[in-house]
């Protein structure tokens, strides 16, 4: 359950040591490709990153409490639920995005 609470620190430190294993650079020399810094290069506001990672958070420790309080296999699928929706509004943000940045790019 504790790994559910600390999925963002985790997958951010998991994912940056294993890209730096694989291009061959030390595993904790310090780089710009922390999901943070990857949202920001995306054009992302330092408050929308930061509104984003903090609704993550809070779905991955309701995703927790769900598991401790019910039944196993319910909170399952009410998971699958909260996830499919959570990637259903995660790409119509990127999409919005996406369109603003093409836009933002015509016109400079």
């Amino acid at each position: 359950i504790p790994m559910l609470a600390l999925g963002i620190p985790i997958f951010d430190t998991a994912s940056a040591i294993m890209r730096r294993i694989r291009i061959g650079a030390h595993p904790f020399q310090a780089d710009q490709h922390h999901l943070h810094h990857l949202m920001l290069a995306q054009g992302l506001t330092q408050r929308g990153v930061v509104l984003i990672l903090y609704a993550v958070a809070l779905f991955l420790c309701g995703g927790a409490l769900l598991i401790t309080a019910y039944n196993k296999e319910d909170a399952l699928w009410v998971i699958v639920g909260l996830i499919a929706m959570a990637m259903m509004l995660g790409q119509m943000v990127w999409l919005k995005l996406h369109r603003a940045v093409k836009e933002a790019s015509r016109g400079a």
